[in-house]
Order: C-alpha cells, then sequence, then structure tokens
C-alpha cells in the first residue's frame, strides 16, 4: 500500500470471525443453513477469544442468524445482544437436500456428477456463484454505502462465506502484496474463531472500494496448541468450501 493511497482515500477495519465449534463440524455432517448450535469446545473456543478481544471499538456488528455464529458473536460481546445485526445474507452455503446428511455422501454424489466437490450443486442449494453474489450484495449494500470513514465492522459467520469475501477482498489488493504464503493460506477454510482482518480503503461518494491491506488471516493465537491443532485437522469439504 503506498502512502499516496492512504492519503487519497479514506478507510475502515473489517473483522471477520468464524463460529465456534458445533457437533456436526467435528462428525463431518453437512450444515448449510441447518441451524445447528455450538458444542462444549465451540463456546470454549468463543470464550478463549473472547478473553483476548475488544467488542468495545466496533462501530457496527453484525451476525449470521444462523445460532452457531449468532450464539459465538454473544459469547464476543458478554451476552450482550443488543447491537447485534443479524442478516441471512451472511449465511452459510446452502447444500440443499444434503444437509444433515454425512459429508462423505456429498463427496461422493460430486464423484458421480464427474464434479469436484465444490462445483455440485445438491438438490436445492447453492453454487458457489450464489454464494459470492449474496457476500459481495452484503459487503456493497450493508458495509459500503453506510460506513464511515475510521469506523470498524465486526462480521461473525461461517468458513464459506467468509472465505468468498476474502476471494472478492483479495481482488483489491496490490499484487506486490500477494505473497505466495497469503496466496496459499487465503484457499483454506478458517479455522473455527479465526480472526481475519483487512483495512479497506475506499471511495465514499462511489461507495466502491478503491484498495486492500490484510492486516490477520485465520488467525487462531487464542486458543492453546492441543485446541489449534484440534482446530486445524477439523474435517472440510474441501478447500474452497466450509460446512
Amino acid at each position: 500500500m503506498s502512502p499516496l493511497t492512504k492519503v487519497k482515500f479514506p478507510s475502515f477495519l473489517l473483522t471477520l470471525i468464524r463460529h465456534g465449534e458445533t457437533n456436526e463440524n467435528n462428525q463431518a455432517i453437512v450444515q448449510g443453513q441447518k441451524d445447528t448450535k455450538l458444542n462444549e469446545t465451540g463456546r470454549k473456543q468463543s470464550q478463549c477469544l473472547a478473553k483476548n478481544f475488544d467488542s468495545n471499538g466496533f462501530n457496527r456488528i453484525y451476525a449470521s442468524d444462523l445460532s452457531r455464529a449468532y450464539d459465538t458473536c454473544t459469547i464476543l460481546l458478554s451476552d450482550d445482544s443488543k447491537c447485534i445485526i443479524t442478516d441471512p445474507l451472511i449465511r452459510e452455503r446452502s447444500f440443499g437436500e444434503k444437509e444433515g446428511r454425512p459429508l462423505k455422501e456429498l463427496v461422493a454424489a460430486a464423484r458421480n456428477a464427474g464434479l469436484s466437490t465444490p462445483e455440485y450443486i445438491a438438490k436445492g442449494g447453492e453454487s458457489l456463484a450464489d454464494v459470492q453474489k449474496r457476500v459481495i450484495r452484503f459487503l456493497q449494500e450493508k458495509i459500503l454505502l453506510s460506513t464511515k470513514p475510521d469506523e470498524q465492522v465486526l462480521i461473525v459467520s461461517h468458513g464459506g462465506v467468509i472465505r468468498q469475501m476474502i476471494e472478492f477482498l483479495a481482488e483489491f489488493m496490490p499484487t506486490d502484496l500477494n505473497s505466495s504464503e497469503f496466496e496459499k493460506k487465503k484457499k483454506l477454510i478458517p479455522p473455527n474463531t479465526s480472526v481475519t482482518e483487512f483495512r479497506i480503503f475506499y471511495c465514499p461518494a462511489k461507495h466502491q472500494i478503491e484498495s486492500v491491506e490484510c492486516m490477520r488471516l485465520h488467525e487462531i493465537e487464542h486458543l492453546d496448541e492441543k485446541t489449534k491443532q484440534h482446530a486445524l485437522n477439523q474435517p472440510q469439504i474441501n478447500a474452497k468450501v466450509a460446512m
């Protein structure tokens, strides 16, 4: 990011947090938009993050209206939910008839159709393009249209949605800042309760992004080593889709 860019355009801070673990995460069950709950590990992960997390600096706080994301957010705010804005646009990808079924069934259905798992669209479900479209709509309509310079915005959502946000925002990063490490890491699904942070430089008059700087990506330093490994080794649909 050049000094000229920073001077020319105002910026705001956007923090993305994935929800804590659920039993379905741990058991490799496809969740999608099924309203699953945090398990004991998920609540402990959220509590560990809350101890090292200052929610007072945020001007606006959004959460998916699915319980696992909303409840993670309330724990971060010490159960003060009054300031949380829920929005279905940041729900996880819908997997239609495969929701609530073992992950291996989704993988097998994709293989039988001659497709990779992310390419496969379950009956009644969404494509990756569908998810990206509503993620971009959310960022444009709910964030860029109303966020003021120097504000801080928090979004607590899901792995697949956060990954689509990262993909979209990375397009605005100067190519010299897109290191090989960043390129490799951005393809991963964010672990449970991981923190990703972007500074977004934008044009308020046009409500459009001009440039983006990644401050943190999939950070889980609030977890102890055993819990970190558990989160990193959790079953995932694959590198491009989260449960």
